[in-house]
């Protein structure tokens, strides 16, 4: 008889609705190296916003740069997440609680910032960092609506007489 394998029954629903959150936030990186090379909205809207100082295309690069840096990190604490919930880990509820708050803090300032009277990303990019973090909150309350497995109580062996 071979041994179950992926997190038990009960983990499913909340694994499922945390990796849902890493795909979308692996799904954005990629739509984001498309817009660089393709030069689509993030680009264009910088010079848009910036054209008034004498702003060059390339000089996006920065924000490039940060959209990368909030990717990397929400996917490694993503990481972090799937594999306490995976491996049943006692502290997997608080970790998971910590870092999807932690991904929602770091989305979102692309969604807030604003100069010269605008906002420094396009509201697209700025929503499409936040879509994750809901999947995140959704996999976070399902964790903490499961029964804690308490383990059994130790025995008290019979005095011998």
């Amino acid at each position: 008889m071979s041994t179950p394998t992926g997190p038990p029954r009960s983990r499913r629903g909340p694994s499922i609705a945390l990796a849902i959150g890493a795909g979308l936030t692996a799904a954005t990186l990629i739509a984001v190296a498309v817009d660089q090379v393709l030069g689509l909205s993030i680009a264009r809207h910088a010079l848009a916003l910036y054209a008034p100082i004498g702003f060059d295309s390339g000089e996006a690069i920065p924000l490039f740069i940060y959209l990368y840096a909030v990717g990397g990190t929400a996917l490694v604490f993503w990481a972090v997440i799937l594999w306490g919930v995976w491996r049943r880990r006692r502290g997997a509820r608080i970790v998971a609680s910590l870092l999807v708050a932690a991904i929602a803090t770091i989305a979102m300032p692309t969604l807030l910032f604003e100069e010269f009277g605008g906002s420094v990303y396009p509201t697209f990019w700025g929503v499409a960092g936040i879509v994750p973090v809901f999947a995140g909150l959704v996999g976070m309350i399902w964790l903490w609506m499961l029964p804690v497995a308490r383990p059994n109580p130790p025995r008290i062996a019979a005095a011998a007489s």
